[in-house]
């Protein structure tokens, strides 16, 4: 196999692919391409794996501007506030600078690259989006918007959000865990300060779990074509281990409602040039750490006038 150079026996792992790991020497840096080595680590070893690397980004999300404005009362972070209270204990402060900045940057626009794949992905498969409202109109009518206790009686529309989290991961790769001692796994020694990152792609596109990897299938999490909802997994997106998403629950509510309202109200179509024919999407995203689609043209519609007198009331409220 690719590797052969890699020692074991308690010896320092080596360039190579060791099956679902590959190890970078130069960077000190292990990529995880599988679920089960990443449950293995970062689960079941979670203590060894807790720590993170404290980026420039993070250093400069303006903690100290935001405590010199609670002391002059124009403040009203509790971030802030917990800061005051710590009465200037250095280590309490960096643990709160690190909490403070990791909910601001972790929240915003993953949940907002979520919702851009689900609006993306609708408008490409009207036949799905319409089957979804369907399912909808069938169970809670017209009338009103889903709410969270929907949530069971939806299997269909739980199947878009489970399968937009699978395919289009906002980070393909996971923030890096780093090892704060030496471990041992398979018979590989896992220096100290190694960074270990998942590699979210591959994990969800594991054809010995995914028949089809590559195609949108919401049937596929479900039991029947009308349900009930099956769970094939966990939503690797949110990672493993001690420094999985603290706010999992959160975004999960949030990209969930924010996709049943839309199907609720919306219909999302390709956009017509104007002799009345569909413009393509490409399909596009950015090839950037936090992944986002490509600008492209699209229709927005409500679904009919009581879906935008629905809207409206609902915006007024």
């Amino acid at each position: 196999m690719p590797g052969s150079s890699i020692k074991s026996g308690g010896e320092n792992m080596k360039d190579g692919i060791i099956g679902d790991l590959i190890y970078i020497r130069k960077n000190n840096m292990l990529i995880v391409n599988h679920a089960h080595v990443a449950r293995d680590l970062l689960d079941k070893h979670a203590r060894i794996y807790s720590d993170r690397p404290m980026t420039n980004t993070m250093k400069l999300c303006g903690f100290d501007g935001i405590l010199s404005l609670q002391k002059t009362g124009t403040g009203t972070s509790l971030i802030a506030e917990l800061a005051l209270e710590s009465k200037g204990n250095t280590v309490e402060i960096e643990k709160i600078k690190a909490m403070g900045t990791i909910s601001f940057l972790a929240g915003a626009d993953t949940t907002m690259s979520s919702i851009s794949s689900f609006l993306l992905t609708m408008t490409q498969h009207p036949d799905i989006q319409s089957k979804a409202q369907a399912e909808i109109a069938r169970v809670i009518g017209r009338d009103r918007l889903p709410t969270f206790e929907d949530q069971q009686s939806l299997p269909y529309v739980e199947s878009i959000y489970c399968k937009i989290m699978r395919m289009h991961p906002p980070l393909p790769l996971s923030v890096f865990h780093i090892s704060i001692e030496d471990d041992f796994y398979r018979g590989y020694h896992i220096p100290k300060g190694c960074a270990v990152v998942l590699n979210i792609w591959a994990i969800n596109r594991d054809p010995d779990v995914y028949s089809e990897p590559d195609k949108f299938m919401p049937e596929c999490f479900l039991d029947s074509p009308t349900g009930p909802f099956k769970k094939i997994n966990d939503i690797y997106a949110y990672g493993f281990g001690r420094r999985i998403c603290a706010g999992r629950y959160m975004a999960d509510n949030t990209v969930w409602l924010a996709i049943a309202s839309v199907l609720a109200t919306l219909n999302l179509h390709k956009a017509k040039d104007g002799e009345g024919n569909e413009v393509n999407i490409p399909g596009e995203y950015t090839k950037h750490f936090l992944r986002h689609p490509k600008p492209y043209q699209s229709s927005i519609t409500p679904c009919d006038l009581q879906a935008r007198e629905l809207i409206l009331a609902t915006a007024m409220a």
